[in-house]
């Protein structure tokens, strides 16, 4: 048996008992802000059936926007949570995760090929119902931490951490670089005064801290999505999920994700519903799939709090429109 055939058999039978990789071979490769790895493999001994290929996720290579503490945390996340939330929102299986003395996470989960999956990009778009959907799958994960501190979960971020990150976008080296671009040129006047940006997510992340706080995604764009063979939506990257504000993921993951083909239809639909479908799954799961949440907001209450976000109040779409602007193109955001 090779080494990593040993290795493999050790975080597969860490799970999954009697289990005994013969041979593994690597047959897809991919570099982003992390390294991913399709693992073809064979079984000596597969008494639970696991799947023919999984992928291997981890940070192998230095990047400039990601950090260890990420890595780790999806890592964790998927440990200590990803049972549990497998049942609650559609997302990778995860099969093994951990973390060395060194700090190096993996995660071995789903082959999601698999399942024929559609994976998304910045340039993709959603129906309503799948926008919906989507919502409604997210307030269900926040449901079962639902004003829980997880002080207990020790790698679990706190979402305000990424205010000086977002603040970070702002400054006038960074924001005038991206903003002179040609895929900004759309783009209203209004949203690219650099000093009203600045003071709307500075309001954004004020409002925040007066929310219900939960366990949320926290970096649901389209790009961390996919279409399953029914056209329902699915979630990937857990690498900032954290604490914050539940209305972080209500609004991040709506804005810009539906069609423009019926700007009338699909906007109020969205903008007036949304906020109404996703209260529905906090008044009825907590912690597991048919139980509610005590002090679940209001549809009202979630649509006050969704202006901040969206800078409904003032021009149109704050961090949406400016967030998907500065990650379409060099990857370098």
């Amino acid at each position: 048996m090779s080494s990593a055939s040993t290795r493999n058999s050790w975080a597969l039978g860490s799970n999954y008992a009697g289990t005994s990789v013969a041979t593994v071979e690597v047959t897809d490769a991919h570099q982003g802000s992390g390294s991913t790895f399709r693992l073809d493999l064979t079984y000596a001994d597969n008494p639970h059936n696991l799947p023919p290929s999984v992928y291997l996720k981890g940070k192998f290579v230095a990047h400039n926007y990601t950090a260890d503490a990420a890595f780790r945390g999806e890592a964790c996340y998927f440990a200590e949570f990803g049972d549990r939330m497998t049942k609650v929102i559609n997302q990778p299986i995860g099969f093994f995760a951990g973390v060395d003395n060194t700090g190096q996470a993996i995660v071995v989960m789903e082959d999601l090929t698999r399942r024929q999956v559609t994976f998304n990009d910045c340039e993709s778009s959603l129906t309503v119902d799948q926008v919906a959907d989507g919502v409604e799958q997210l307030a269900a994960m926040h449901a079962s931490f639902w004003h829980d501190d997880l002080s207990s979960h020790d790698w679990v971020a706190d979402q305000g951490a990424l205010a000086p990150l977002m603040m970070y976008f702002v400054q006038r080296q960074h924001f005038d670089d991206y903003i002179a671009r040609d895929r900004a040129a759309f783009l209203p006047d209004s949203l690219k005064n650099r000093e009203h940006i600045a003071a709307a997510l500075a309001a954004m992340f004020e409002n925040d801290e007066h929310l219900p706080q939960t366990l949320c995604h926290g970096d649901p764009h389209l790009g961390n999505t996919f279409l399953d063979a029914a056209g329902r939506v699915g979630f990937l990257d857990f690498q900032t999920v954290g604490r914050g504000s539940y209305i972080w993921d209500v609004t991040y993951f709506p804005h810009g994700r539906i069609g423009a083909r019926r700007p009338s239809q699909s906007r109020v639909r969205s903008s007036l519903q949304l906020p109404r479908s996703a209260t529905q799954p906090w008044r009825r799961r907590r912690p597991e799939p048919r139980s509610g949440v005590s002090r679940a907001p209001a549809a009202h209450d979630a649509w006050i709090s969704e202006h901040p976000h969206t800078g409904r109040d003032a021009t149109g779409p704050v961090r949406g429109v400016y967030g998907s602007t500065i990650r379409a193109g060099d990857g370098r955001s």
